[in-house]
């Protein structure tokens, strides 16, 4: 999971070396993937655009009742497709987190009828090709080389005679939420201080600072607040490794990172996700890095999936809920 970024640099270095000025139908010939990935491009900055700092918020309270998952293989989906897949079960109003191709609801009962409503997703493949270097007879060695394929799956909501599995959405109180939230917080031994008046991510001491608890207005502010920086805190050198330069465009893909990653972990914990202020001064920045480097929302949101398996693996117990 960890190489998907490297596989994704790998496939924009292929597929998308023109600017982003032709990056269109218009102005170049686009294979069925590229074109699929632009609607999925076009539909995230469409939410940007008309629900602003709040746009992780419907996509992203479709996870607190379970991550997208292939009703065939058990497997849940990974990296860019958790949005995809949930954001439209968001917009669509389906109850249920299983999905599958057409084949596999097939395989599964023959009999399902299937109704119209596939949603695309993306999946990495192997070939086997010539390479340029040469062997000792002068024939091209062959080598493997990894491409991004799309893919379509269909909502179980779809499928008449499916009996899709219940979903219960545990209800907590407050109280139960602070104690699970201040356990989840503790295991990952992250050094979080309390004081101030604002909330960031030491990157040269490895600390989190966050004002005290009483300074905040709800409990779901401090919740988010909290993970924000947390995600931050994965990026660290000993841990992901990611790009902490000061330039505007570093700085606000780091900031996208830890948008998504928050709402990803404030979903898992049962939680509602709250946009914070002062990212809006971050959302044309997240929109325009998108219109001029399509792989960006990808890379992005494969980098909070890796700082969200981070976290998750650092839990006591896989059950975080």
């Amino acid at each position: 999971k960890f190489a998907e970024i490297t596989l994704i640099n790998q496939m924009v270095k292929r597929q998308y070396q023109k600017s982003a000025s032709n990056f269109t139908e218009k102005k170049m010939k686009l294979t069925y993937t590229q074109k699929e990935l632009n609607s999925v491009l076009d539909e995230i900055l469409n939410l940007m655009k008309t629900e602003g700092t709040n746009w992780v918020k419907g996509w992203s309270s479709k996870i607190a009742s379970g991550f997208p998952v292939n009703a065939k293989t058990k497997k849940t989906y990974q990296g860019m497709n958790v949005l995809t897949l949930s954001l439209t079960a968001y917009k669509e109003g389906y109850t249920s987190n299983e999905w599958a191709t057409y084949n596999q609801w097939k395989s599964i009962n023959e009999d399902f009828k299937i109704k119209k409503g596939a949603v695309t997703i993306f999946f990495w493949g192997q070939k086997d090709v010539e390479s340029e270097i040469l062997d000792d007879n002068g024939k091209p060695k062959r080598k493997t080389i990894w491409f991004l394929k799309a893919s379509k799956v269909f909502n179980a909501d779809l499928v008449e005679g499916y009996q899709p599995k219940k979903v219960e959405t545990v209800k907590k109180t407050p109280l139960q939420i602070s104690e699970s939230f201040n356990s989840f917080v503790k295991n990952t031994n992250a050094d979080i201080r309390h004081l101030g008046g604002r909330a960031f991510y030491h990157t040269t001491a490895d600390y989190i600072q966050v004002p005290n608890v009483s300074d905040f207005n709800t409990a779901e502010d401090y919740y988010g607040t909290v993970l924000h920086e947390l995600v931050h805190w994965t990026g660290h050198k000993n841990r992901l490794e990611r790009n902490f330069k000061s330039d505007k465009e570093s700085y606000a893909f780091e900031e996208l990172v830890a948008e998504t990653g928050s709402a990803l972990l404030m979903s898992v914990l049962g939680l509602s996700p709250r946009p914070r202020k002062d990212h809006a001064q971050y959302l044309n920045g997240w929109m325009k890095a998108i219109k001029n480097e399509p792989k960006a929302i990808f890379k992005a949101f494969s980098k909070a999936t890796q700082a969200l398996d981070f976290i998750l693996n650092l839990q006591e117990k896989k059950e975080v809920a």
